[in-house]
């Protein structure tokens, strides 16, 4: 082989060469941008678990103090303090509700019986 058809075929493989690792790094890159997004997201909900827990922790150790304020007997505090610490969505709803209503709400919760 002359030097000439060389040196072309030697050009050709290297463009070859240059256009593959163009492509491979643009496919690189796409691929790393997607993961990320998804980094980003996982971030976003982990931190948004984190307040939502936050918030029951906080709601749960203010129940207590949220039950006396009603007046309600002793025994119903106790049994109420439980169910709430224990059912988010009892909790949740307990705090939502309006103060008038917040005494009914826990007189009409069903407790479970004991089985001493």
């Amino acid at each position: 082989m002359n030097m000439s058809k060389k040196m072309k075929l030697s050009s050709a493989v290297g463009g070859d060469l240059d256009t593959q690792f163009q492509q491979t790094n643009s496919i690189f890159g796409f691929f790393m941008e997607g993961i990320q997004a998804n980094f980003t997201t996982m971030a976003t909900v982990m931190a948004n678990e984190d307040k939502h827990e936050q918030l029951v922790l906080d709601r749960s150790n203010k129940v207590v103090e949220e039950l006396l304020k009603l007046a309600l007997s002793q025994g119903d505090v106790f049994n109420a303090a439980p169910i709430f610490s224990t059912k988010t969505s009892k909790l949740n709803l307990f705090f939502n509700l309006p103060q008038e209503m917040k005494r009914q709400y826990v007189i009409n919760i069903p407790y479970p019986t004991s089985n001493h």
